[in-house]
């Protein structure tokens, strides 16, 4: 009996970490069947417009995203549970401007993990050699407005988060 409760037990924790509750508000959205793809999530909210690609991995497990715009921080919301939550801002400074800003912090350095033309993967040290939070930053212009999309401030994620977040955010069109 007590193995047949463990065994029910470890079930539902299973189901219970599979957070596939997470309901989409793009109505939209176009699964390319042929490769188990949700692409071309298109986003028009509040000035945003844009489309983004939703990933395989996350269309496989049925995670899909809730998009909404917060009115008290003029901010887009993209998030998907916990492991996705990514905050769009029609921000025009320069990805260099961010990094010297970044660079300029008397609490924290930080140390680059990727760079690329769109963006950054980054993180937190603090002045006792201990790693804090993973960041990403990418930077679109899309028609005129030039958007940035970032993870949200205050949370933890893994780094493979951080990298799905950008892959997200760097397929913006």
């Amino acid at each position: 009996m007590l193995k047949y409760s463990l065994y029910l037990l470890s079930i539902v924790l299973f189901l219970i970490s599979c957070d596939k509750s997470v309901s989409t508000s793009a109505a939209d959205v176009k699964v390319d069947s042929s490769k188990s793809i949700v692409k071309n999530i298109p986003i028009n909210d509040s000035g945003y417009e844009f489309s983004m690609d939703w990933p395989k991995e996350l269309t496989d497990q049925g995670v899909n995203p809730t998009i909404k715009y917060n009115e008290t921080s003029g901010v887009l919301e993209i998030f998907a549970g916990n492991k996705i939550q990514i905050e769009v801002t029609d921000e025009a400074m320069s990805l260099n401007d961010i990094k010297k800003e970044l660079q300029g912090n008397q609490m924290f350095t930080y140390k680059f993990h990727e760079e690329t033309d769109d963006g950054y993967i980054f993180q937190a040290v603090l002045p006792d050699g201990s790693t804090y939070f993973y960041n990403f930053l990418v930077q679109k212009t899309i028609g005129t407005t030039t958007y940035l999309f970032k993870n949200r401030d205050n949370e933890e994620f893994t780094l493979r988060d951080i990298k799905l977040m950008k892959k997200i955010a760097a397929s913006a069109k």
